[in-house]
């Protein structure tokens, strides 16, 4: 199915890197220097299992140990399309990264992945 055609849908699940590099390249098409930011566990580990609530869901997914986890950054701040902050809340932006781990993702810095790798995709 056509990716642009699948945002429609009320019941597709989009992965956190389509999400952020959809809003990456709408940003950069407004002439925002936004980008991806891709982070993993420690030595590129998975990351920590936590509770996740998933961005345009109704509900709260249990514990999820995901492989990596991808983000939108602009201007030294952090948006995240895909998750949010609780079931009525809206998704996290405007944060530093540390900041952002610890609210969004708690449990990844206390297990050891405050040396997270990053790999950052620059959209031009």
């Amino acid at each position: 199915m056509d990716f642009i055609t699948s945002l429609a849908g009320a019941n597709t699940k989009q992965q956190c890197d389509d999400n952020a590099n959809t809003v990456a390249i709408f940003a950069r098409s407004l002439g925002v220097a936004a980008k991806g930011l891709r982070f993993y566990g420690p030595g590129g580990t998975k990351l920590e299992p936590t509770t996740y609530y998933p961005a345009g869901s109704n509900t709260i997914e249990p514990p999820v140990n995901f492989n990596f986890h991808q983000i939108v950054q602009f201007d030294g701040k952090l948006y995240d399309p895909s998750t949010r902050k609780d079931m009525d809340g809206d998704p996290w932006v405007g944060m530093t990264f540390n900041n952002y781990l610890d609210a969004a993702f708690p449990g990844q810095r206390d297990k050891d992945t405050t040396d997270i790798e990053v790999t950052t995709f620059t959209i031009d």
